[in-house]
């Protein structure tokens, strides 16, 4: 996933996936509210997961003079947020955003970014520094599977026959040659 900002890639807003955190009061906000039901792409069915089984987790990270983890692993933090939908709830604290982001990061105890504060029925769980993305996409699956959650399966892909493979590279040759371009093979 490429972002710049709030604009991820085809147009997808981040803030659509990741709840934006500044202060004391956001966070609290964050903590009670509850991800409705959602349709998942490439999941048969929508994903519903009881509130009080959801993980939220918040990512406390820097913006300026950040070090490249926080950057590094945003995408895969919007990555994790779209594939769990509904299961899974997602915010992020920039520490130095504002006089009252430092104030939250400081009574978090968060000293190291990026770090990820794991919060089930409002009560923090468990916490991961790095920007190891495995590390962090396992200790969400952990929660998960400690707790039941299990996401619908993947929609089965049809796959294309050869006959249909063929056609479209034909018509794709035949638009280069319309276009006065040469295929290369």
């Amino acid at each position: 996933v490429l972002f710049y900002g709030n604009t991820g890639a085809g147009g997808m807003k981040t803030t659509e996936y990741i709840t934006e955190v500044s202060s004391e009061s956001e966070f609290q906000q964050f903590l009670e509210s509850c991800a409705p039901e959602q349709d998942v792409p490439g999941l048969v069915t929508p994903v519903s997961v009881p509130c009080e089984k959801q993980l939220a987790v918040l990512d406390v990270s820097i913006e300026k003079n950040a070090p490249a983890g926080c950057l590094h692993i945003f995408p895969a933090i919007i990555s994790l947020a779209r594939n769990t939908a509904g299961a899974t709830r997602w915010a992020r604290l920039l520490g130095d955003a504002n006089e009252s982001s430092a104030e939250l990061m400081k009574k978090l105890n968060v000293d190291e970014v990026p770090t990820f504060v794991f919060f089930a029925d409002g009560k923090e769980v468990s916490r991961y520094s790095g920007a190891d993305r495995m590390a962090l996409m396992n200790k969400v699956l952990e929660f998960q599977r400690a707790n039941g959650v299990k996401l619908p399966e993947r929609a089965t892909r049809k796959r294309m026959s050869t006959a249909e493979a063929k056609e479209i590279a034909r018509a794709a040759r035949e638009r280069d040659r319309a276009a006065g371009r040469r295929s290369g093979w």
